[in-house]
C-alpha cells in the first residue's frame, strides 16, 4: 500500500471462487490455430465471456473473424 501512496484506503475482502466463471490459458503453435479454437469455444459455450488477445491488432482481427462468422461481439 506505500508503493501506491494511498491515504486510508478500505480493504474489501471476498472469496474470488465464483463457480459460474473459469479461465483458461491454452497454447498454439499458429494464430490460425488459436483463432479456430477461440472459436470453437465461444460456439460451444454459448455465453457472455472474454477473449484476451495479447495485440490491439490481433483484438481487431478476432472481431472480425467472429462477425464473420455471425457472432455478437
Amino acid at each position: 500500500m506505500q508503493t501506491l501512496r494511498l491515504q486510508h484506503p478500505d480493504f474489501h475482502i471476498h472469496s474470488v471462487n465464483r463457480p459460474n466463471i473459469a479461465l483458461v490459458k491454452e497454447a498454439h503453435e499458429t494464430k490460425e490455430a488459436k483463432e479456430k479454437r477461440a472459436i470453437e469455444l465461444v460456439e460451444f459455450l454459448q455465453g457472455p465471456g472474454l477473449i484476451y488477445c495479447p495485440t490491439r491488432q490481433m483484438t481487431e482481427d478476432m472481431a472480425l473473424i467472429m462477425k464473420q462468422k455471425k457472432i455478437s461481439v
